[in-house]
């Protein structure tokens, strides 16, 4: 009995193994260290490629059985501007690692370039235990381009590793920086006409080149992260004229003083690797008031020009081009509708009926590590509908104020 009993156990344990012995077989991968912006999720992502080869993808932290392995797999992602970049180093059996790379303006197609040329290696890695055929040698010159090494050196590899490593610090965007603040100076100029005028009882007026200075301030305080937040930021920029002398159609000078005030919501997006568009949606003010002044004869005169006050709710529309490192080329064009207009509809002028405004803007920027150096010329047209009473002293169709800035800005960006 006991010799049958024994036979019995050695028969049960030798089955035990026959069908074990294939689980233990199972080949295995490492998946080692991954660094970078959502490196957790896209190591997650590679184990389940891993897997679907029939591999069993192993952490490396949790121990790899050397007799079964067949590959091992580490990567770093990293932002540049407005691409993402993905890089797997790759080492199939005792071969060397090679590199991997996936760029683009999306974080999800950069994943699906490594991935497409991951196939090739994990084939390989599991024709090393499958017992399959060999695949035929392949020479040098025509290695596959999934498992060709990679054109780097030494000194790519530790810049793409510190750019790693400090890229939480780091603006994500020129064009979307997490705080950017920047003094700005330059020109304002105005014209004032008025149509249908019937009894020639409006005056014209224009403001020449006056010295103006202000600040413009940006926050895109969620950049980094993924989803909308990271696109959505806000801005604040004031600019006010030195007070100056401006002329009336009758050459009189006045003392005059420009000012402007903008406050927006913003989102911004890439369009490609060297585009991106971003919208504002806010409120703005353009104020001009002129003050009395002195006749040759030394009599108090007023300029019969009303102070302006326009308040608008604004949209804007601006597309910023790449062209290098340092340089980048903006544009955009804005509109809005007018709330307010300040004395030009009150009392001393003549009602308005509707009123809108209509602009466009030009120009470039240069970085320097967080130094920024900018150029900008805008024009903005404020069209006002009149509707004046019957009986009115001063009748007119409406009025067009032309408003021209030339500006530049010194700042900082992070």
């Amino acid at each position: 009995m006991r010799t049958h009993g024994t036979l019995a156990l050695a028969a049960a344990l030798a089955c035990g193994a026959l069908f074990a012995a294939p689980a233990a077989a199972q080949p295995q991968v490492a998946i080692d260290t991954f660094r970078g912006p959502a490196a957790r999720a896209l190591r997650a992502r590679i184990a389940e490629e891993v897997e679907a080869f029939g591999l069993d993808a192993v952490p490396s932290e949790q121990g790899v059985d050397a007799a079964r392995q067949v590959g091992r797999i580490d990567g770093r992602t990293l932002r540049r501007g407005s691409r993402f970049i993905v890089r797997l180093r790759v080492a199939v059996g005792e071969e060397p690692p090679f590199t991997l790379r996936g760029r683009a303006a999306r974080a999800q197609r950069a994943v699906e370039q490594v991935l497409d040329q991951l196939v090739e290696p994990l084939e390989a890695m599991r024709q090393l235990r499958t017992g399959r055929p060999e695949p035929e040698p392949v020479l040098d010159e025509e290695v596959p381009p999934a498992l060709a090494p990679a054109p780097t050196d030494a000194a790519s590899e530790e810049e793409e590793s510190e750019a790693s490593e400090e890229a939480p610090s780091a603006p994500i965007d020129p064009a979307r920086p997490r705080v950017s603040l920047a003094a700005e100076a330059g020109l304002l100029s105005r014209r004032l006409r008025y149509g249908d005028d019937l009894f020639d009882e409006l005056r014209a007026h224009d403001v020449s080149p006056t010295p103006a200075f202000g600040f413009v301030a940006r926050s895109f305080p969620f950049a980094g992260r993924e989803g909308a937040a990271g696109h959505l930021g806000v801005e604040a920029r004031y600019l006010h004229g030195l007070e100056i002398d401006s002329v009336r159609d009758d050459g009189l000078r006045f003392p005059t003083r420009m000012r402007a005030l903008d406050l927006a919501l913003l989102a911004s997006g890439p369009l490609g690797e060297r585009l991106s568009l971003e919208g504002a949606l806010g409120w703005s003010r353009r104020g001009v008031s002129i003050g009395p002044t002195l006749d040759g004869s030394g009599s108090m005169q007023s300029a019969e020009v009303p102070d302006v006050r326009y308040d608008a709710l604004l949209a804007r529309l601006a597309l910023r081009v790449q062209l290098g490192a340092p340089l980048a080329l903006v544009g955009g064009a804005a509109g809005g509708w007018l709330l307010g207009v300040g004395a030009i509809g009150g009392e001393d002028g003549i009602p308005v009926r509707r009123g809108y405004r209509v602009g466009g803007h030009v120009g470039a920027e240069l970085a320097f590590g967080l130094f920024r150096l900018g150029f900008r010329v805008g024009w903005t047209r404020f069209v006002l509908a009149f509707d004046p009473e019957p009986g009115a002293e001063r009748v007119a169709g409406g009025a067009s104020d032309d408003q021209l800035e030339l500006g530049m800005r010194i700042g900082f960006a992070l």
